[in-house]
C-alpha cells in the first residue's frame, strides 16, 4: 500500500482473497477488507469508493468483496511486465477517474471525498505508468518528472 497520490490516488498491491490462504503466511496475507481500510487510513480516513483493478487476470478475487463494502470495481485489463498498458486503457483509466472525481466535486466537504484505490499485480509499473498518465493529463501544465518522482513518492512509502 502506497501513500495518497495527486490527493486522489491510493496505489496498492493486488489483495488475494481467502482461497490464497494457503500459500501466504499469515503475517504477509491482504485480502480486499486489508486493502480497503488501509487506503482509508493511507487517505486520512476518506473512504475508498472505486477500486480500479490493471492486473490481466481475474483470480486473485470476486470483485463482490468491494462492492458489498460500498467500492464499485472497475476491471482494465493490462498485460504485466511485456509492454506498457496500451493507448485504449491508458484512456479508459483516464475516463473512470476524471468522471469519479468529477462527481466527488458535489460533496460538502473535501474530508468526505472518496478516493480511488488503483492496483495491478505489485502496485508498481502499471498503477505508476496509469497515475502518471493521469495526472499529465489533467494537470494544467504536463510535468512528466514531477509526476513520476510524486509516485515514487508515495511507494516508497510502502517500503518504509
Amino acid at each position: 500500500m502506497g501513500a495518497l497520490v495527486s490527493d486522489a490516488f491510493v496505489p496498492s498491491k493486488t489483495p488475494l482473497d481467502d482461497r490464497w490462504s494457503s500459500r501466504v503466511p499469515p503475517h504477509r496475507r491482504y485480502g480486499p477488507e486489508d486493502a480497503l481500510r488501509l487506503a482509508s487510513e493511507a487517505a486520512g480516513g476518506r473512504k475508498v469508493e472505486l477500486v480500479i483493478d490493471l492486473t490481466n487476470s481475474t483470480r486473485y478475487y470476486d470483485p463482490a468483496a468491494f462492492e458489498k463494502r460500498g467500492a464499485r470495481h472497475v476491471k482494465i485489463a493490462c498485460v504485466g511486465k511485456d509492454a506498457p498498458p496500451d493507448a485504449v486503457a491508458v484512456s479508459r483509466f483516464v475516463y473512470e477517474a476524471s468522471k469519479f472525481l468529477a462527481d466527488q466535486r458535489g460533496k460538502a466537504e473535501k474530508r468526505n471525498a472518496g478516493v480511488i484505490l488503483v492496483h495491478c499485480t505489485h502496485g508498481f509499473n502499471r498503477t505508476g505508468a496509469m497515475l502518471v498518465h493521469y495526472m499529465q493529463r489533467a494537470r494544467p501544465w504536463p510535468r512528466l518528472n514531477e509526476n513520476l518522482a510524486e509516485f515514487a513518492r508515495a511507494r516508497s512509502a510502502a517500503e518504509t
